[in-house]
């Protein structure tokens, strides 16, 4: 997989911010579809600026994966997730590190990945380090709905999203 980045970043301008920004939204993906290979999807539901990026193409650019469980669970935990994220990334060849904190309602990851941008010659730095922060709400937010969406974008992954119920009503559209 790392192959195909490199393919996506010889195929771009030669605009270093931009260069980054499809990194980042590679990463961001396959951790979305990796995410859903294990399950996880069964019970978060994605949501945020990120999810609006993915989903309807706003020009939005962050580091941040933000989720919510479907149901209230404040025990829920999502380090088996985030391990098996790793884990698949570390068989891929990336170098990477993860900090996991469980200790508040919201679940919260940073995934770090260890000079990737210096091995991609998109950084003068060998230490650079590029995250990703993954954040579970255990405590669902009133008024909203979820549905299926499948996200086509440098991978294929089939995920839940968050929507509120007034939008549902009002677009009888799936998603």
């Amino acid at each position: 997989m790392k192959d195909y980045l490199r393919e996506l970043l010889a195929r771009e301008t030669p605009d270093l911010n931009r260069r980054r920004n499809v990194v980042r939204e590679y990463l961001q993906a396959r951790m979305l579809q990796l995410l859903g290979d294990q399950g996880a999807f069964r019970e978060w539901a994605f949501l945020g600026g990120t999810a609006l990026r993915f989903l309807f193409g706003l020009q939005r650019f962050s580091e941040d994966l933000d989720f919510s469980l479907n149901r209230q669970d404040t025990s829920h935990t999502i380090r088996p997730f985030i391990e098996g994220v790793c884990t698949a990334f570390g068989a891929e060849t990336y170098s990477m590190d993860r900090k996991i904190r469980e200790d508040n309602t919201v679940k919260s990851a940073l995934v770090k990945f260890r000079g990737l941008f210096y091995e991609l010659g998109l950084s003068m730095q060998p230490d650079e380090v590029f995250m990703i922060k993954v954040e579970v709400d255990t405590r669902p937010p009133e008024g909203a709905g979820t549905a299926i969406s499948i996200v086509r974008r440098h991978v294929e992954a089939r995920l839940l999203i968050t929507i509120p119920l007034r939008f549902l009503r009002a677009n009888s559209m799936r998603f």
